[in-house]
């Protein structure tokens, strides 16, 4: 006999749900795009502002537009709001609009010309290293807009001083002639950057917005490192060190933004994450423990330091940050790594013995990395070797360079 079994397979339905706890609403927000009434052309840089109306008191929510007027104002609460377009040049347009909890309202703003029918532009400025593409910031922009090709003068001059990012815009601007002068010292109105020359641009038509990036040459500066350090040959005292390898290698001034969380200056090696900007740059130490570099441009550099027997030294070196200027000449101080020789004495005859506290003279070899190191260390009776260990007399030289050596007794 056989039986039958039927199975009856229920679905399961997962449900996501979110729960806002009670007494929490939901945030409004507003997009849109801002143009010219005119030409429906996009206003870059115009002012937003979301103010509460005064039945719902608050705080005031504000934004700019992007490079094609696009604009967003999130998380305010809900209520009745005065939201208010203003560019340069154009008269404001203020809405009065209602938000709910969890709104989100696409508002557009169309604004009308002060002048009717006069086109108005936006420049932007991009000034940068000519050497290294660094973002150059606070270095002074100047413009100046006349009324004609051959006007003797100009019928408007505006100054402003480049962002973080080398860049600076100037809104609302009337079509005309222009020319520009990026770190200019004229009749004393700027402050250039220092250590960086001046640039121009003739006059030209502009009647649409306009990008003007300038290149600056940076004025070098000849910057000197001493390199101090324990000398074997000389170990009672701390002297310049030649044959020290410095390198230079120019980076970013945001570099300290690309360093992991716990570096250890003193443990972890800079190069691993700087991002470099300029070619490295190499020079020797003299016998002096001096090396010149001609010629440097005034951002941060990473400098490295190392020698055969010390320990390899890196840290920034930066421009101060007013002025430009290096500090000259740089101190560096390198530390040995620790090196131990122990010299053994074993007699080829088996009936004689060196005399215990014995003297045991070492010499580094001429034009080798130990030429100029002596030492001599007393031979004291000490278990040495593999078994069966058999004492022998032992002396121990430290504070020394690796390489060869003489050894005499």
């Amino acid at each position: 006999m056989r039986s039958l079994c039927c199975f009856r397979l229920a679905a399961l339905t997962t449900l996501a749900v979110w729960l806002i706890p009670s007494g929490l609403s939901a945030l409004a927000e507003v997009r849109g795009r801002v143009t010219d009434a005119d030409t429906g052309a996009s206003l870059s840089g115009a002012l937003v502002e979301v103010d509460p109306d005064i039945a719902t008191p608050g705080d005031e929510f504000t934004t700019l537009t992007g490079p094609w007027g696009f604009y967003f104002v999130p998380d305010f609460p809900a209520g009745l709001y005065q939201v208010t377009a203003s560019h340069p040049g154009y008269t404001p347009e203020t809405k009065e609009m209602t938000f709910s909890d969890g709104d989100l309202l696409m508002e557009d703003f169309a604004l009308e010309p002060l002048i009717p029918g006069q086109t108005l532009i936006t420049i932007y400025a991009h000034v940068v290293d000519t050497k290294s593409s660094l973002e150059l910031s606070d270095v002074p922009v100047r413009i100046r807009r006349f009324n004609s090709e051959g006007a003797s003068g100009p019928a408007e001059t505006l100054v402003d001083v480049t962002d973080e990012f080398g860049m600076i815009e100037f809104n609302g601007l009337p079509s005309g002639w222009y020319d520009f002068r990026f770190n200019s010292t004229e009749n004393d109105t700027e402050m250039a950057r220092p250590f960086w020359e001046s640039m121009a641009i003739g006059r030209r038509i502009l009647n649409t917005t306009h990008s003007a990036n300038a290149r600056l040459m940076p004025i070098g500066q000849d910057v000197t490192f001493m390199v101090e350090g324990l000398d074997p040959a000389m170990p009672d005292s701390e002297k310049g060190l030649s044959g020290v390898y410095v390198t230079l290698t120019g980076i970013r001034p945001d570099f300290e933004d690309y360093l992991p969380l716990g570096f250890d200056p003193f443990t972890d090696l800079l190069s691993d994450y700087v991002i470099p900007i300029l070619p490295p740059r190499m020079g020797v130490t003299d016998k002096e423990g001096k090396v010149v570099f001609k010629n440097l441009p005034a951002i941060p550099f990473m400098v490295q330091a190392q020698k055969y027997g010390y320990k390899r030294w890196e840290e920034p070196y930066l421009p101060h940050p007013d002025s430009g200027e290096f500090v000259s000449p740089k101190m560096l101080f390198l530390d040995l790594e620790p090196t131990l020789l122990k010299v053994a004495l074993e007699s080829f005859y088996p009936d004689f013995l060196f005399p215990d506290g014995v003297p045991v003279v070492l010499l580094g070899l001429k034009g080798t990395n130990t030429e100029g190191i002596r030492r001599e260390a007393p031979a004291f009776f000490i278990p040495f070797g593999p078994p069966p260990i058999i004492p022998l007399p032992v002396a121990t030289f430290e504070v020394l360079l690796p390489g060869r050596y003489l050894v005499s007794v």
